[in-house]
Order: C-alpha cells, then sequence, then structure tokens
C-alpha cells in the first residue's frame, strides 16, 4: 500500500487543493481540512484502483479529488471486511470505520 497524494478542503465548498505531505491527528484529521475534527469521518481514504473502476464504469476519466476524500492509496481495494480494522499508509495507523457514501456534491461535479 502506497500514498499517491494527499487533497483538502480549508472549508465547506471551498476548492479541494493537494499537498505533497501533511500533519495527521486525532484532533485535527487531514491538516487544513475542515472536516478534521473527531466525527464519524475524520480523514476519507480512497484507493486508486477503486476510482479508476467508477471511471471505467462511467466511461470517462475523472480527477480523484471528484470523490472528496483526503487520501489516494494504491494496492489495496477496500471491501466491508475492512470495517474495525487498521491500516498502516507510511507512519500513519488509521482505523477504518465505515464506507463513506457518495454525496450531492459528487452529482454536482459530474452526474453519475
Amino acid at each position: 500500500m502506497r500514498l499517491l497524494d494527499i487533497a483538502y478542503r480549508p472549508h465547506s465548498r471551498a476548492t479541494i487543493q493537494t499537498k505533497p505531505s501533511t500533519m495527521v491527528s486525532k484532533v485535527a484529521g487531514v491538516d487544513g481540512d475542515f472536516r478534521g475534527k473527531p466525527s464519524k469521518r475524520q480523514v476519507t481514504v480512497l484507493s486508486q484502483e477503486q476510482w479508476q473502476q467508477a471511471c471505467d464504469e462511467l466511461q470517462v476519466e475523472l480527477p480523484w479529488t471528484l470523490r472528496r476524500a483526503n487520501l489516494l492509496i494504491t494496492g489495496i481495494n477496500f471491501d466491508g471486511s475492512y470495517v474495525g480494522k487498521q491500516i498502516k499508509i507510511g507512519q500513519l495507523l488509521l482505523l477504518i470505520t465505515r464506507e463513506t457514501d457518495p454525496c450531492p456534491r459528487m452529482d454536482e461535479q459530474h452526474q453519475g
């Protein structure tokens, strides 16, 4: 498993920005991301392979940031068996608590 990119939004509806490195903590999530406070969705992780599969199904190439996730990784395909398990990305250890449901903001950017 390898980290490919990092994204954050400084406030709601802000343009998603990327950066090559960041700090992640229990208190703030991804540094600079407005959703970083402890909640049900503090840090969101996206599998590059699964994003590509979704794009293939839609027959369109879309930037991964449209998924509104924080961390893009490769080398994993998530499924329900990951809930309750930990994954290690570099020095970061994350507990997978649930699958994040797609939101209406995604359809605002690309229908489907």
